[in-house]
């Protein structure tokens, strides 16, 4: 049988495992650099060799924007995007890419896929796409509505649209952006030791999908409120460690507040969502221990989310 090949760039690369679930004609080929190309009737696919799948490309139009700060696409993130490179194909239409921390099993079908992803280690990890909204311009929920990248909600069942072409994933913990620009982040929380499925469609928007995008999706704007004095620009959390008192711990919306040099005119909002490191008083523990008024050290490697806290009681 003769191997289809097909190009798309590689700068980054979406750590997946990949199962088919039928007898699709899926084709998988492997170059001399270990980069899997993945062609199928509905979708075409790259698995770099550190075993994040960078690229999906529906119709010619790619969904994954690798190569964007960390993204690597699709991959996993614990403390850094992690690399899977122990590849292997277990089936025509699986590949299995794992690490000493994670794993990933694709199964490809001709207008669909299966990852399984698992996080092996004993902290949570986070499983993320990337989408760039300017290619990805609507995603809908199960229920009907729908948005305009980059949106932050709890959708766990989402349609993506690329012009005529449509992406359903199940599977994910929340939406949340825009991220490093304009770019949409769609995330999987893994708990520790735990093993998740996405799983996704691929086909076209029907024509109620379609007539549906075309109307407006947000509410009126509300009329101008009376004008308020001017507020000053908020403070930006810098990069690397700064010291402070808590001001707020929101788990549930991921943000972290303190005041900078316990002055609580110096307020700086941290988001959490890839936190993986926390200690009190110098012994590893969880965050809903870290409570209001304590004195903190947070650490951010990129001046907008917080790797590291440090808190004394």
């Amino acid at each position: 049988m003769k191997t289809k090949s097909f190009s798309i760039a590689t700068t980054g690369a979406a750590c997946f495992l990949l199962a088919l679930t039928d007898a699709a004609p899926v084709q998988i080929a492997t170059d001399a650099n270990n980069v899997r190309t993945i062609t199928a009737p509905g979708y075409q696919a790259i698995v770099a060799a550190d075993g994040c799948l960078t690229n999906l490309r529906i119709d010619g139009q790619e969904f994954l924007k690798p190569g964007v700060s960390i993204s690597r696409g699709s991959y996993f993130h614990q403390a850094g995007a992690l690399k899977l490179p122990e590849i292997t194909q277990p089936s025509d239409n699986t590949l299995v890419a794992s690490s000493d921390k994670a794993e990933i099993r694709y199964e490809f079908a001709s207008h669909a896929m299966t990852w399984t992803i698992v996080n092996k280690t004993d902290k949570g990890m986070s499983f993320f796409l990337i989408f760039d909204p300017s290619v990805v311009t609507s995603v809908m929920n199960d229920k009907g509505d729908t948005a305009r990248p980059a949106v932050a909600n709890n959708w766990q069942k989402t349609i993506w649209f690329a012009g005529k072409s449509r992406l359903e994933i199940s599977g994910s913990t929340k939406l949340w952006g825009p991220w490093a620009g304009p770019y949409q982040v769609w995330e999987a929380w893994l708990q520790p030791n735990q093993t998740r499925t996405i799983e996704f469609k691929i086909g076209q928007a029907s024509e109620a999908e379609t007539a549906k995008l075309a109307k407006p999706t947000a509410p009126a704007p509300a009329p101008a409120p009376v004008a308020a004095p001017a507020k000053p620009p908020q403070e930006k959390p810098p990069i690397g460690p700064t010291t402070g008192t808590v001001l707020e711990n929101d788990i549930q919306n991921l943000l972290f507040k303190i005041a900078r040099d316990a002055d609580p005119k110096r307020p700086l909002t941290y988001n959490i969502s890839v936190l993986t490191e926390v200690f009190l008083n110098g012994k590893p523990a969880k965050l809903d221990a870290i409570r209001k008024g304590m004195k903190v050290t947070v650490t951010s490697s990129d001046g907008k989310a917080a790797d590291r806290v440090d808190a004394t009681d």
